[in-house]
């Protein structure tokens, strides 16, 4: 984990150490750092091209009604494999709640091994339920894949994304602050053209979970 995500680490820690955990609060807000040991693999007209390790940092946040029934969200990711510099910007919007909800999202991820980027649209679903009273959460998603860019020109090109992403994890909310700790795996295919990524490993966060539980 680096030195700027260290330091968010800590300042969200200790704002969660002075907020009592007993205030109703009028939303379900959550926003965390995360770190993730990512392999990666890059292939173009199905041959491989690049297989390089790194460390993928990110932001990832959403805020919906306490009650629940919808919400907006984000989240960004980057990492730098080598020479080549990966950064995934997008947004969503669900509609459910905790136990299960629908989304959406819109975003731009670079292509590693490339000075290019590619826009993506999403849709997916996702649970996330509590393990008794202990405080810990599992948290089960799975998302498609599809084209971004919708203009006439981009209509016409072959050159369309593709793909897939899951993730399993577990949560851990502390019961006196509102805080959360998060290990999951991740693993994600996407493709555009002749171009496939596979991208996975495992997830490590720590987070402020405002209202909601």
């Amino acid at each position: 984990m680096n030195v700027p995500v260290l330091a968010v680490c800590v300042i969200m820690f200790a704002a969660a150490s002075a907020v009592e955990a007993q205030i109703a609060y009028p939303v379900d807000f959550r926003a965390s750092v995360l770190t993730s040991g990512t392999k990666r693999n890059v292939s173009l007209d199905n041959t491989v091209t690049g297989r390089l390790d790194a460390a993928v940092t990110g932001f990832e946040a959403s805020v919906s009604p306490a009650s629940g029934g919808g919400g907006i969200g984000g989240r960004i990711l980057q990492g730098n494999f080598g020479a080549d510099s990966f950064l995934m910007r997008e947004a969503r919007v669900f509609i459910g709640d905790k136990a299960f909800f629908i989304e959406g999202a819109y975003g731009e991820r670079s292509l590693l091994g490339s000075d290019s980027t590619a826009l993506f649209s999403r849709a997916g679903i996702r649970s996330t339920i509590p393990i008794g009273g202990s405080g810990v959460w599992l948290s089960v998603s799975g998302a498609k894949y599809f084209q971004g860019d919708f203009s006439k020109k981009d209509a016409a090109s072959p050159e369309k994304a593709d793909g897939w992403e899951g993730e399993t994890a577990i949560l851990y909310a502390t019961p006196r602050f509102p805080a959360f700790l998060r290990f999951g795996y991740r693993t994600e295919y996407f493709e555009i053209g002749a171009r496939e990524e596979h991208m996975s490993g495992l997830v490590l966060g720590l987070g402020l979970w405002l209202g909601g539980r």
